[in-house]
Order: C-alpha cells, then structure tokens, then sequence
C-alpha cells in the first residue's frame, strides 16, 4: 500500500460495558475499524479491527464490509464485551470466503491473506476453545491455518503494544498502529491512575489519534472524560476520539465534545473518522 494511503477509523460499536440496555437498542460493544484505503482506488483496502464486542459481526455485515480485506485483529483484554464476537469474525471471514471462490472459474479464485490476531499473552487457547462453543466443531486450528495468533507483547515495526491495569488488576493490552505515515493509540479498558498514563504516553509521541474511553465519572475500573482529555494532552495527540461511553454518560460526553472545537470526537457507529 502506498505511503500516502487514505486511513480512515470507522467505529463499530462504541457502547459501555456494563449497561446491556444499549444492545437492546441496537448499539454494538467495543469495536473499531481502521482501514488502510489505496487513494487511486478505493475498493483497494485492507483493515485492522480493534477488539470485537458483541454485535460486531452483525454491524460489519450491515456496513457491507469485505471480511476478507480484514488482515488483524487486536483483542485488548478478556472481557466479552470486549472479544465476544471473535470467533464468529473469524469464521464468517474464512467462511465468505470459501463460499466465494466456489463460484469462481478453476484458477481465477482469490488468495486469502493470513488471519492475525494479536491478544494478550496466554489467551491464546482460550479462544480457540470459545469458538468451539459455538457448535462449530471444524474451528480448529488444522481447519482453520490461516489464523495465526500472537501474543501481543511481541512487537514489530508496524504495531507496538503494552500492558495496563484494567479491573481487579487485568492487564489489558494498548496498542500502538504506525501504518501510511500515521500512528493511532488504542488505549482499551484501564483504571485511572497515573502509571497507566506513563504506559500509553510511552508507547508513542504525539499521535495523530488516541483512541481512548471514558466510560462514566464514577467507575473505579474505567475512566471519565476529564480523565481521557488529561491522557490526550499528556500524550499531545492530534484528535482524541472518545470510546466505550456508558449510554447514561453519553450526554456529557457529546457535551464536551462539541465544545472542543473537533479536538474530541465522541465515536458513533459506522461514522468514519479520517486522520
């Protein structure tokens, strides 16, 4: 891809946690799209999704959106609001696929590029055990080669990740994406104090974007917008784009959102951000 590729950050779900309400209503759980577009052809794309709570794979197909040009996963922490729709991303894509190149003349089928999910380390099994529990038996790893996982502190040139402190001491995984020439922080869930900030501030110099929550004002394991506003001038990002907000929080956020001059930028589903 080339270097002044587009990249735009496209929210799929940006409810709370912890108020299911918003799943009535039709509002997925944590997830984000970052895709990497070819400026001569948009068609020409490939993106990384961060995290995969419920609802996921239910908005992506809605949006229209080519599982296949999907190369990574990012799954920040153990948590189902979190990583609930994994394994059926994972298998819808290979599945799609499949599908997709049997109707396609011998020799002209697509590749399918590896699946790489990056997780924190020692998940690794977990999650191929989760998506059994879906009564698919044939997800295993022999069927299913093309799913590479990664322990997410090994870092590369292109996605640099490290740990903080989320509920009753979870560690959860940020992570940092350089790609075309721009460099996005995804925070996750972490708890407010000052060495998680010291982690994410660390883990990149004045970002064009920082992903980052604010869940409500008053919740020992998450953060509220005064908390994500101090963690983006500490880190001097360019936007902050506010996530994971409680459906009860909301207002205040999209309060101070509007006020900041497109500073903040409270994430809403589907809504593509371009940095």
């Amino acid at each position: 891809m080339k270097e002044n590729a587009i990249v735009k950050i496209v929210p799929i779900g940006n409810g709370g946690g912890g108020v299911y309400s918003d799943l009535a209503n039709g509002k997925s759980m944590s997830s984000f799209l970052v895709m990497v577009i070819n400026p001569d052809d948009a068609e020409d794309w490939y993106g990384i999704l961060l995290d995969a709570g419920y609802l996921t794979l239910d908005k992506l197909m809605k949006m229209g959106i080519d599982l296949s040009k999907i190369r990574v996963i990012f799954l920040s922490h153990l948590h189902v609001d979190h990583c609930y729709d994994l394994p059926l991303v994972a298998h819808a894509r290979f599945r799609l696929w499949a599908s997709k190149n049997k109707l396609m003349p011998a020799g002209q089928e697509s590749p399918l590029e590896p699946l790489i999910i990056y997780c924190p380390k020692g998940y690794e099994e977990i999650f191929w055990d989760l998506a059994k529990q879906f009564g698919d038996t044939e997800f295993t790893k022999e069927r299913h080669p093309e799913t590479i996982f990664c322990p997410g502190v090994q870092n590369t040139e292109a996605i640099s990740t490290a740990l903080v402190t989320h509920a009753d001491n979870l560690q959860c995984l940020a992570i940092v994406l350089r790609i075309a020439g721009k460099v996005i922080v995804y925070t996750g869930d972490m708890t407010n104090d000052a060495a998680n900030d010291q982690v994410i501030a660390g883990l990149a110099k004045d970002p064009d974007a920082l992903i980052g929550e604010a869940s409500d004002s008053d919740n020992r394991f998450h953060r509220s917008i005064e908390d994500a506003i101090r963690l983006f001038v500490l880190c001097g990002a360019n936007i902050l784009i506010v996530c994971h907000v409680h459906s009860g929080y909301m207002q205040t956020v999209q309060e101070v959102c509007v006020g900041s001059g497109g500073l903040y930028v409270m994430a809403e589903d589907a809504v593509a951000i371009t940095i």
